[in-house]
């Protein structure tokens, strides 16, 4: 037996989205996700959600040298959208 559902979606404005390419060096080589990661991470969140546009800004951060960087070694503007809405 099939069962059907009508669904309907509102019209929301478009959401802006700010993607970092956290980079880091460790013994003189340095290191950024690949680009195909963030695609994906995009791709993905355009599927998941039903929204009209998702307007992204990608950016670039270097996080530190010597060492793989933690969540806590990026400062705390640049991991919300609070004073860092401009690309």
């Amino acid at each position: 037996m099939k069962t059907t559902t009508a669904t309907r979606f509102q019209e929301v404005p478009p959401q802006s989205l700010v993607v970092y390419s956290v980079g880091y060096e460790v013994g003189g080589q340095t290191y950024y996700p690949p680009d195909i990661d963030r695609e994906q991470l995009l791709f993905w969140l355009r599927r998941a959600y039903p929204l009209s546009d998702v307007q992204v800004v990608q950016r670039t951060y270097f996080a530190a040298s010597g060492r793989v960087p933690h969540l806590e070694a990026i400062p705390p503007y640049r991991r919300s959208t609070k004073g860092c809405c401009t690309a």
